[in-house]
């Protein structure tokens, strides 16, 4: 008996649907690494910070993997259903009937959420090495003498102020 194009089709997109699930989870896994990291960076602990960024890089290399399995059962589908080559998940949720059409609108709504957080928790570690940066900067140049800004003027314009006195061991 032949596979019928109805077949072909159903087996596309439960492969689909399963490529979406593993991107999903692996963008909470992401999600997980950049809290990691961002507790690391904001307790101070820089010891564990070149191990927690080297399993977000870990995660990312494994999303962009999985991203290419995606558009390639997103283009096996595009060919069943006579679609562009790099249909837009738009795209597919028109073309799919029920109960398929729900199934990638969840697909999607949980992918923008999880998107979303993701960009937050990487904005938050952004702001946070930049802060440590320049605190470390601060700190360096108050041993060294140099005066470096204390503070804002009514301007917005940086102010320095005088030496303060700083404990430094440098044995530590």
């Amino acid at each position: 008996m032949p596979i019928t194009d109805e077949e072909i089709a159903s087996s596309i997109l439960n492969e689909l649907s399963y490529a979406l699930w593993r991107q999903h989870r692996l963008l909470e896994v992401l999600l997980f690494k950049l809290d990691v990291e961002q507790l690391l960076l904001a307790s101070g602990r820089a010891r564990w910070l070149e191990q927690a960024t080297s399993e977000v890089e870990a995660v990312l290399d494994q999303i962009r993997a999985e991203e290419l399995n995606r558009a390639t059962q997103l283009r096996r589908f595009a060919a069943v259903f006579s679609l562009s080559e790099e249909p837009s998940m738009g795209d597919l949720i028109s073309t799919c009937s029920p109960p398929w059409d729900d199934i990638f609108r969840e697909h999607r709504a949980m992918l923008l959420t999880a998107v979303a957080a993701v960009e937050d928790a990487a904005s938050m570690n952004r702001t946070l090495l930049h802060k440590g940066l320049a605190d470390t900067q601060t700190f360096l140049r108050s041993i060294e003498g140099q005066r470096g800004p204390t503070g804002y003027s009514r301007s917005g314009a940086t102010t320095s102020g005088g030496l303060r006195p700083a404990i430094f061991d440098s044995d530590a």
